[in-house]
């Protein structure tokens, strides 16, 4: 027993010792920031029919990862587009449009999850036209961090849709961020250079997108009360909305 004793823990001192920390750090040093960024816009299958939304680009175009991986990405590239337009029959072409950022969570078979963070915006032009969709899908739950990255391809699609592409690169090619630390992202934008974009994780990013100030307007006392005893209770919570923008009451 004794020299049994002896091996193990001569196994044990050979053996690499990791803190769950420092495996999230190893964990995080072999993964991206997203998995894929997607373009959803607007289209009518024949005339009078009510606009469907598809996916009209995708970068990386080809995703070289496992077999599960690419049957699962399939999937919900399928998916995505009815998650970026939910209100697509409503729509029609208008000439002015604020832009709006809201998310969605896909999740797997395995119970994995993938958060979808979405920009609707109105492509530059004259004349009514139709609103599309900048989508990032990623594992990493942090709202502001992609708001940022949503921001800069904003900024660059009002310039030309062709430097949208070259950013998401240098995004995908960026180190993973560890909780509370800070990432450069490098990327030329013309007339100014190469800029540098910070991007920050935050420590907890649970709940900082959402917007108590929507939730407390949208529901009565009554009805607060109930949803947080429902949500005590372990029960399922289903919110409905006509508008995007109370998404942000989503907990």
């Amino acid at each position: 027993h004794s020299q049994r004793l002896v091996n193990v823990k001569s196994r044990l001192k050979q053996a690499p010792r990791y803190s769950s920390l420092d495996r999230d750090l190893i964990e995080y040093q072999e993964r991206q920031l997203f998995e894929y960024f997607v373009v959803v816009s607007l289209h009518k299958k024949q005339a009078g029919a009510a606009y469907v939304p598809e996916l009209t680009q995708q970068f990386p175009l080809k995703l070289e990862k496992s077999f599960k991986f690419m049957r699962e990405a399939e999937d919900q590239l399928k998916a995505i587009p009815q998650f970026c337009f939910p209100d697509a029959k409503d729509w029609a072409p208008v000439q002015e449009f604020t832009s709006e950022t809201f998310s969605f969570v896909l999740t797997g078979e395995d119970g994995s999850r993938r958060f979808g963070y979405c920009r609707r915006l109105l492509p530059g032009g004259k004349g009514k036209r139709l609103p599309e969709v900048y989508c990032i899908v990623s594992r990493l739950g942090c709202f502001s961090l992609f708001s940022k990255i949503l921001d800069e391809v904003e900024k660059r699609r009002g310039i030309s849709p062709a430097l949208v592409q070259p950013l998401m690169r240098s995004v995908m090619e960026a180190p993973f961020p560890a909780l509370g630390k800070t990432i450069i992202v490098k990327n030329f934008l013309p007339g100014s250079g190469t800029e540098v974009i910070e991007l920050c994780r935050p420590l907890d990013s649970r709940l900082e997108h959402v917007d108590f100030e929507s939730l407390f307007s949208s529901l009565s006392v009554r009805h607060l009360v109930s949803v947080f005893a429902s949500l005590l209770l372990e029960r399922r919570v289903i919110f409905i909305a006509d508008r995007l923008r109370y998404q942000a009451c989503y907990f």
